[in-house]
């Protein structure tokens, strides 16, 4: 805030004012300068008010429902995996951490990262931008899960170096960052070119992560012996769980475009950048 000033018209003494003028003058500019600020924080807030409505009016109980089930089915995939490489790992009563079962988190995280990079070549708008994040983001979850070959820890299946766990972060890194000085994709120019689509199943897919930390910090008497499969399963399902999602936008993208639900419903919106 400026200082607070006296101002007189041009070529009038000073002397010619009572000094009550420069106290109405001094009001004026605290009223400007209050009403500026009452105006930005009201538009701020209004503007934050309209994207939370647009993302509410956007939900509906059908979608939840058909991503709960998405996550359940992609739950029973990870149960058939963990039965599948049972005869082999050296868990009694599941897969361990570092063997043959985060063969296949491995490959889910990286199938995942293929496809999301694809989309982020050939969509645009929101679904760019998810790909784009989503891409640059796994790579650092699929060298966490996948073992290190020198490892002590080491039970067989896939693994990486240190440095090649650092080749495939960069890769990606860099590969994200051409997409984006490449395509120059703009957002949205208002609240109703959005739908949130990722809302619901990253939602579910957190929750499995959360449960998988869960077990995994807090192991008690009933899950003393096989809280790690348990830890692993969940895992496994929530990768799987944003590989359906990445499927879906591939091959259904009018799904999820703001284009197709605005032709039966426009949710009430301001613009998102004034520009």
């Amino acid at each position: 805030m400026q200082p607070l000033q006296c101002r007189f018209p041009t070529g009038i003494p000073a002397g010619a004012f009572e000094p009550s003028h420069c106290k109405k003058s001094a009001e004026r500019q605290i009223l400007a300068f209050t009403d500026k600020r009452t105006s930005a924080t009201s538009r701020v807030a209004t503007f934050a008010f309209d994207g939370f409505a647009t993302f509410v009016e956007r939900r509906s109980f059908r979608e939840i429902l058909v991503w709960l089930a998405c996550a359940l089915c992609c739950l029973g995939m990870a149960i058939a995996c963990a039965v599948l490489v049972f005869p082999i790992d050296t868990k009694v009563y599941g897969p361990v951490e570092n063997g043959w079962y985060e063969t296949f988190q491995t490959l889910v995280l990286g199938l995942t990262t293929l496809v999301l990079l694809r989309l982020a070549v050939r969509s645009r708008h929101e679904i760019f931008y998810f790909s784009t994040s989503l891409a640059f983001l796994l790579p650092f979850a699929m060298v966490r899960e996948t073992p290190r070959c020198g490892s002590p820890f080491y039970d067989g299946g896939a693994c990486l170096t240190s440095d090649g766990k650092v080749w495939v972060v960069g890769l990606a890194a860099v590969m994200v960052t051409v997409i984006f000085a490449i395509r120059r994709i703009p957002l949205a120019r208002s609240w109703s070119e959005l739908t949130f689509f990722y809302a619901v199943p990253v939602a579910f897919t957190v929750l499995m992560l959360i449960g998988a930390e869960l077990i995994a910090s807090y192991p008690n008497a009933w899950t003393a012996e096989n809280f790690v499969w348990v830890e692993e399963t969940l895992e496994l399902a929530a990768y799987f769980n944003l590989l359906g999602l990445a499927i879906a936008l591939s091959i259904w993208p009018r799904w999820f475009e703001a284009e197709s639900l605005n032709k039966t419903k426009t949710p009430k919106s301001r613009l998102v950048n004034a520009s």
